[in-house]
């Protein structure tokens, strides 16, 4: 397998976290408010989906890996004066 084609799959599967959640709260209001709004329910479902992942893998490429930079260094310093 390739460097390229391991390095997706292993985002798609840190992206799982982050869409399981998001996907019932953000998932669920946003596809009722488009449903409401009169979009067909299959459009609705389909538009929702793919914002919803792409919510997920914003979070795992912007958020988690400032946060997790961000809390290692914390909890490295602490432990390491302790």
């Amino acid at each position: 397998m390739s460097p390229r084609v391991a390095n997706l799959i292993r985002t798609a599967g840190l992206s799982t976290y982050p869409l399981y959640l998001i996907h019932d709260v953000v998932g669920a209001y946003m596809l009722r408010q488009l449903v409401s709004a009169g979009l067909n329910q299959y459009i609705a479902l389909v538009t929702t989906v793919v914002i919803v992942v792409a919510v997920s893998m914003t979070a795992l490429l912007v958020a988690e890996d400032a946060l997790r930079g961000y809390l290692g260094q914390r909890l490295w310093r602490k432990h390491k004066h302790a």
